[in-house]
């Protein structure tokens, strides 16, 4: 399962210049370029507003139950959308090791209809 998480803040023009040169600067470094490059990030990714989230059926990544789980320790409402195979959702919680989710997850129903 692959999760995308969107998000939104408001930036000045002035602070994101200042950001994106210190991004290229890190980009081209030849020394602790990872480093420098995802300090940057950690510093332009702080108070966001997250606006919704998604996922898609994929070869299970690593770290994927860390993240659901800490998605789900946060206050934010996972959502699963397994089309018509239905029992999948509990399966792949269980899988992860993540039955205090699965305990809340709501289970919507939809049926499509060709007329």
């Amino acid at each position: 399962m692959r999760t995308l998480c969107l998000a939104w803040k408001e930036l000045d023009a002035n602070v994101y210049e200042i950001w994106s040169n210190k991004l290229k600067q890190a980009a081209a470094s030849m020394q602790n370029r990872d480093e420098q490059m995802d300090q940057l990030y950690e510093e332009i990714e702080r108070d966001l507003l997250l606006i919704g989230m998604t996922a898609i059926e994929d070869k299970l990544q690593d770290r994927v139950p860390d993240c659901i789980e800490n998605l789900a320790l946060a206050g934010i409402k996972i959502w699963m959308l397994t089309g018509d195979k239905t029992g999948r959702d509990s399966r792949v919680f269980f899988l992860l090791d993540l039955e205090f989710c699965f305990q809340k997850l709501q289970k919507i129903l939809v049926f499509h209809v060709v007329c």
